[in-house]
């Protein structure tokens, strides 16, 4: 799996957020965004609102799962989308540890890793 194939993944997924992906291609004038610009812009404020309450565990979960997925992907460019669209954003956010005991063992490593660089 390549980076470019992340926005697809991600909505066959998590179906409720193909409406953010189609306005996040729309703002785009119909061009695909870069997986960064989905992910942050679509998948942060899912988890944000899971965490906050608004969304049952089974949601967190499934995010958890899916990260995990993603982080057990060789390229480079897949894990970069995972750390710096994904778990950067979410530093510090209140209510993280729900998403963060539900992580797997690859991405538990990134996270532990980003929080102590950015200590």
């Amino acid at each position: 799996m390549k980076a470019e194939d992340l926005n697809l993944l991600l909505v066959r997924r998590f179906p409720p957020l193909v409406d953010g992906y189609l306005a996040a291609k729309r703002l785009w004038g119909g061009d695909e965004p870069g997986p960064h610009v989905v992910f942050g812009d679509v998948l942060v404020p899912f988890i944000r609102t899971a965490l906050s309450g608004s969304v049952d565990q089974e949601q967190i979960t499934a995010v958890a799962h899916f990260l995990e997925d993603l982080s057990g992907r060789a390229d480079n460019d897949v894990l970069d989308v995972v750390v710096t669209s994904v778990l950067e954003p979410l530093l510090g956010d209140p209510g993280v540890q729900a998403l963060e005991s539900a992580m797997g063992p690859r991405t538990l490593r990134l996270w532990k890793r980003l929080v102590a660089d950015t200590s």
